[in-house]
Parts: structure tokens; C-alpha cells; sequence
């Protein structure tokens, strides 16, 4: 089995960070070399930028659409001791 580099993932944030720094002014030689990424990587994303502002901007809305809830602590806390006493026979 051929023995190379391992392939890499990047988010939409880091690839963000990428394009960003290209856009203020850096060559993508530089960025490559500042962030230790074969060139070939850095040009890849800079080729396919319009993807990925695009789905950047779309979980920028689908996070600006969801409504985030919190519950006190106490309120689990309460859930289970109801719970709990209904699987021991004593609930409501």
C-alpha cells in the first residue's frame, strides 16, 4: 500500500479563513506556506470560493432560523425525580 500524505478536511470556516486571506492581499503560495497546505490545496478552494461563501452564507441562515431554547437546571433536575418516583410506584 502506497505510503503519502493523509487527506484533509477542512470546515467552511477554515476554508473561509483561507479566502479571506487571499482576498486581503497574500498570494496563495504564501497562505499555503503559512498554514503548511500543499498549493495545489489553497488553489483548489480558491477556485471553488463561490461554493463556499454560498454555503457559509446558507448555515448563516439556517442558524439565523432556529430558535435556541434553554432550560433551568433545576427543571431536569425536577423531570427526573418525577420520573423517578414513577418507575418506583410512587408517581402521580
Amino acid at each position: 500500500m502506497p505510503q503519502g500524505r493523509k487527506r484533509l478536511a477542512f470546515t467552511a470556516e477554515q476554508k473561509l479563513h483561507i479566502i479571506r486571506e487571499i482576498e486581503g492581499g497574500r498570494t496563495k503560495s504564501d497562505v499555503s506556506r503559512a498554514l503548511g497546505l500543499a498549493s495545489s490545496t489553497v488553489a483548489t478552494i480558491w477556485k471553488n470560493r463561490e461554493g463556499v461563501l454560498s454555503a457559509v452564507e446558507n448555515q448563516k441562515n439556517c442558524l439565523a432560523d432556529t430558535t435556541i431554547t434553554t432550560v433551568p437546571q433545576e427543571t431536569h433536575l425536577a423531570e427526573d425525580v418525577v420520573r423517578h418516583e414513577v418507575l418506583r410506584g410512587r408517581g402521580r
